[in-house]
């Protein structure tokens, strides 16, 4: 037996060679490359080793002697491949990679199984990077989305920016930040106005039910807002401005450091002294009369907001991430001088409180990589009267108790997904549980609460040309049977050309405001209604692309949404409002885009059409259609940093319905409108500092006409507030680094 390990150990010897060490790191800047794929395949095309590089860039290989030469295949989703011939690892213990053209924004994590690039998704993402953020000028959600194709914002000037996807409302589209749900809808929205985007580093967007992966609420889309993480610099300090001739004044400030513990914290302010359309374009340190001037259409706005995150390097493969905000926002609703003469008046103060925390994990090893999320969210709204004095400015609270109001929202969250990755094959298992409660005095009892409990799975298999991804969600809900929710995705991409079909079951629970909401005062009359249905969709799409050299792209895209059951709130004629079941509701549309890259142009075209069908048990099939147009050009000066752009939205007329006096439904329309803006801007890379500067709404939109219910908080004339007037605005960002 002696002998036979002995003669085992010298085959070894011989047969094997020693265990080597690779790194592997970034050509340019030197930086280690984590989660690099390395293959070594022999003469004849078989894999004879196939590893992963860990967060350090190295990764160990083990090749017998016999079956060299071989060849090695180092890939990664955001370098060039690189191929090579060896007769001995020994002269490869350092590989150094290409980075690709594309920056690490196109890589995605939305609705995948694992980070992949944006080319190789098998859902259709779109992206939005910091630098498109920048040059937009946008500083807040609803700011950025205004200008994106099938998305409509809405704007409430008292419950803030709504949003509609694929014709479905806001509640049907989930807000993430890092992959948490955000909080607090109103009328059925997050208010996108309260998302601040100067710690975002990319926003990910995916139209169509993502409810496999994201639960309720994602039946129209899922927008996931990525924060910052900590660079590679040593440390670095920014500081952002803005200021708009509309009346904003901003300012935010950022600081990280850089080691084996990661910390950063930002602190902002965000103010806005209010407009009404007989405000000149100039306006800044106005004085405000106690006369009816004092009664703005856009209310004066503050917003004081903080983060703090912190990242820990556990091991080599392993790191604890924490992070926290705080959000602070006080509207003032000025009211108009009241009769008989005219020296009082009453003011509503409406203030919001967020606060978020999250801590999460994420591990790798040899194929597999763990992510663990948990999260705790609260949310406050507060309405408070004044009866405020105009002779003396003194005021004192309203003392009947219907003129006030606290609604408190908070959410327990808990998500976690283990997956693993080859060449061929990708697999995620995962679990979702998450608890949200409510507590005010226009909740029935009181306080609520409802319950989600899920696990989820999906596989992904690549066959030649082809990428295919099942998966499915089993899930229990406290008050509503859940039903077993499928999906299915397909890509087919060969040469220049991809196409994308997806199919994907939505389920969406009424939330707690619909079921149990009980608000009647002098204003309003709005009832929840605790036997709503849930909703349940099925969705089909298609998405097809052209793109040559990456120079330009043509695609197409088509969807259709059949929802049973849709909530929505019953407006009669005057001030009354239900939420109600629609027996069916179906949305149908398409579009085809064009874009271009030309030298020192680029440019987008994107042109869609929606329809909308709405049958009410007992009442005739309502379809209706609308148009969206969406254009971007801009021209890049590369000497000296200039960058030139331009901005135009076009919505068409929306069509909707609503119900009379009678009980008759009757139609209701909003007239179309356009939003063009323009700016230039130019970066200083020596000193870290970047200026925009630009023009919004060049149209001059401020009201648009509705026929029909305008909603709760429309202006008297039958309009409603779209946006504030044409504003001049400067943005500065500057940014110090050290290495």
């Amino acid at each position: 037996m002696k002998t036979l390990f002995s003669f085992l150990a010298i085959c070894s010897f011989f047969l094997l060679e020693g265990q080597t060490s690779v790194l592997l790191q970034d050509k340019d800047s030197k930086q280690q490359i984590a989660f690099a794929q390395i293959q070594v395949f022999s003469h004849s095309g078989r894999v004879l080793v196939q590893e992963f590089s860990d967060v350090g860039g190295k990764t160990k290989l083990v090749v017998a002697k016999d079956a060299y030469p071989v060849k090695i295949v180092c890939s990664h989703i955001s370098y060039e491949s690189k191929t090579m011939v060896c007769n001995s690892l020994e002269k490869f213990k350092l590989i150094e990679m290409k980075p690709l053209s594309i920056n690490l924004n196109e890589v995605v994590v939305t609705g995948q199984i694992v980070p992949d690039s944006l080319k190789n998704a098998i859902e259709k993402v779109e992206v939005i990077t910091q630098y498109q953020i920048q040059e937009l000028g946008a500083n807040t959600l609803n700011e950025l989305l205004q200008t994106q194709s099938q998305i409509r914002i809405e704007q409430d000037n008292i419950l803030g920016s709504g949003i509609t996807m694929q014709g479905l409302g806001g509640e049907n589209v989930k807000i993430l930040i890092d992959g948490v749900p955000v909080i607090g809808r109103l009328n059925g929205n997050v208010d996108l106005s309260q998302i601040n985007l100067d710690d975002i580093e990319r926003v990910e967007i995916v139209k169509g039910p993502m409810s496999v992966v994201y639960g309720t609420d994602a039946v129209a889309g899922t927008i996931n807002l990525i924060t910052k993480k900590s660079g590679i610099n040593k440390w670095s300090v920014g500081l952002n401005t803005l200021l708009e001739t509309s009346g904003k004044y901003n300012i935010n400030s950022r600081f990280e450091s850089n080691g084996k513990n990661n910390w950063s914290i930002s602190l902002g302010r965000n103010y806005f002294d209010g407009w009404s359309p007989w405000d000149p374009m100039f306006h800044f340190d106005r004085q405000i009369l106690a006369d009816q001037s004092r009664f703005q259409q856009w209310k004066p706005k503050e917003q004081l907001f903080a983060k703090l995150q912190y990242h820990s390097k556990l091991g080599e493969n392993t790191k604890l991430s924490y992070r926290a905000s705080i959000f602070d926002e006080q509207i003032n609703n000025k009211g108009m001088p009241r009769a008989p003469y005219y020296d009082k008046a009453f003011d509503d103060i409406y203030s919001t409180l967020r606060a978020d925390n999250q801590l999460a994990l994420n591990s790798s090893w040899s194929n597999y990589s763990l992510s663990i999320q948990t999260a705790y969210n609260y949310f406050d709204r507060t309405k408070n009267t004044y009866n405020r004095d105009l002779t003396t400015l003194s005021s004192e609270l309203n003392d009947l108790t219907s003129q006030h109001d606290t609604s408190s929202f908070d959410l327990i969250f808990s998500r976690g997904v283990i997956a693993r990755a080859d060449s061929l094959w990708k697999y995620q298992l995962g679990y979702e549980a998450k608890k949200e409660s409510t507590l005010g005095r226009r909740i029935s009892g009181r306080t609520k609460s409802i319950e989600d409990y899920a696990v989820f799975a999906s596989v992904q298999y690549q066959y030649k040309s082809w990428s295919l991804k099942p998966a499915i969600r089993l899930a229990s809900n406290s008050v509503y049977n859940h039903p077993i929710i499928p999906a299915f995705n397909a890509m087919w991409k060969k040469n220049n050309w991809s196409v994308r079909l997806s199919y994907g079951k939505g389920f969406r629970a009424p939330s707690l405001k619909q079921l149990y909401f009980n608000f009647v005062d002098v204003n309003h009359n709005i009832q929840g209604n605790p036997n709503l249905l849930p909703e349940i969709t099925n969705n089909y799409q298609v998405h097809v692309n052209f793109e040559k050299n990456r120079n330009w792209s043509l695609g197409a895209n088509g969807f259709y949404n059949d929802m049973d059951n849709l909530i929505t709130l019953k407006q009669s004629q005057g001030a009354s409002f239900e939420y109600f079941n629609v027996f069916k509701y179906k949305t149908i549309g398409g579009g085809v885009h064009l874009k271009a890259n030309r030298n020192r142009i680029q440019g987008l075209i994107d042109a869609n059409y929606t329809g909308r069908s709405s049958l009410i048990e007992g009442q005739e099939d309502l379809l209706s259609f609308s148009p969206d147009f969406q254009t971007t050009l801009s021209y890049s000066m590369k000497k000296s940093l200039v960058k030139w752009s331009l901005y135009y939205k076009y919505n068409g007329a929306l069509p909707g319905f609503f119900e009379g006096d009678d009980g008759e439904i009757l139609n209701s329309l909003i007239d179309p409108y356009s939003l063009l803006d323009a700016s230039i801007s130019k970066r200083f890379r020596k000193i870290g500092l970047f200026v925009n500067f630009g023009v919004r709404n060049i149209l001059d939109v401020r009201n648009v006409n509705v026929v029909g219910p305008s909603g709760a908080h429309a202006n008297s004339d039958g309009t409603r507030a779209q946006a504030n007037g044409r504003n001049l605005f400067l943005s500065l960002k500057y940014q110090i680094n050290a290495k």
